[in-house]
């Protein structure tokens, strides 16, 4: 998501030390800059961190669009990121494989190739985005593996096709969350930092490298396109059509002409998430849309979700925005018109 062309015009990240006195040398490793990277309509500044030639890594937060759901172009072009969502979600509308979600405490390993910049995105909430971003050299490099028959080496599978995109994501283990929370917390200020910096950020691509060859590795196949695809995407409008609505498994799947089985692995696969997981998603969000568009109390905006239990439904709003719906509430700037009836 930072320009390759950044790398390639720098003539070195370690230039000889140049003794100062007895006890100093000067750092290679220079302080972080601030850059900017359209994530919706407005730039949004970025901490940017330049290591060596063809690797960065990056730290934004961010809230895209104007409204939620309101789409944005993934900016770019680079090779490949790798990295965490700390907050939020980012839904990826790719050309060859639709829809897929990435979200918090989620790991992603993304190839979207020359093309990148049109891929469609949508942020849910507030999204804090940590990422390592590599040109095509320096990811090959990475993510090439011995081959058992001998030299020369052949590269993984995680290096896309020509002309084809590949984002893979998984739940991140708790050491991954914890070494990224660390990194977007680290300014860079002083050598120790930058220091701390250089060294963490290649254990944290180690880390994503090991996760992504664990999900390769275990990956069950993925639905047919073109039928299964297009019922667990009917699947998911019915579900954000009918919020309020009790739901489940059994009914869900005689709706979309889809057994259970592959309801529950294919909204895995395509979302990310369980049906019931994609559910309280959406439930929340347009939860969260009634109460900063319109004057509407909480427990109507429950109910209208399918919450009966305003403790319930303030929980689960809590853990998708770390606010309780009250505080949403007191700081929105909502008409005076009330929501109409349902």
């Amino acid at each position: 998501m930072v320009s390759t062309r950044d790398f390639d015009s720098r003539p070195s990240a370690f230039p000889e030390p140049v003794v100062v006195a007895s006890s100093l040398i000067s750092c290679p490793f220079r302080p972080p800059t601030e850059e900017f990277l359209a994530f919706g309509p407005q730039p949004c500044p970025v901490r940017v961190h330049r290591q060596r030639p063809g690797l960065t890594l990056a730290h934004t937060v961010f809230s895209a669009a104007v409204e939620p759901g309101e789409p944005f172009r993934w900016p770019g072009p680079s090779f490949a990121q790798a990295g965490m969502i700390l907050r939020g979600r980012i839904d990826f509308h790719l050309p060859h494989h639709g829809r897929v979600s990435v979200q918090a405490g989620q790991w992603f390993v993304a190839a979207l190739g020359e093309e990148q910049i049109g891929i469609g995105c949508e942020a849910a909430g507030e999204v804090e985005l940590l990422w390592l971003d590599c040109t095509a050299d320096v990811w090959a490099s990475f993510t090439r593996e011995p081959d058992p028959a001998g030299p020369p080496p052949k590269p993984s599978a995680v290096v896309r096709p020509q002309g084809d995109s590949l984002l893979l994501t998984a739940e991140a283990p708790s050491a991954l969350q914890h070494l990224a929370r660390e990194l977007a917390a680290n300014t860079g200020q002083t050598l120790g930092e930058r220091l701390r910096l250089e060294a963490r950020s290649l254990e944290l691509l180690a880390l994503l490298l090991e996760e992504r060859r664990r999900h390769e590795a275990t990956a069950t196949p993925s639905c047919d396109r073109s039928v299964d695809a297009e019922a667990l995407d009917a699947a998911a409008r019915f579900l954000e059509e009918n919020l309020s609505e009790d739901h489940s498994l059994r009914a869900l799947s005689r709706t979309v002409h889809l057994n259970e089985f592959k309801l529950k692995q294919g909204f895995r696969q395509r979302f990310n998430t369980t049906v019931f997981g994609y559910l309280r998603q959406r439930r929340m969000e347009h939860a969260r849309r009634l109460l900063t568009e319109h004057t509407i109390t909480v427990l109507d905006a429950a109910n209208r979700v399918g919450y009966t239990n305003p403790s319930h439904f303030a929980r689960a709003f809590r853990e998708a925005f770390g606010l309780n719906p009250r505080q949403i509430v007191r700081h929105a700037s909502r008409p005076a018109r009330p929501l109409e009836a349902h």
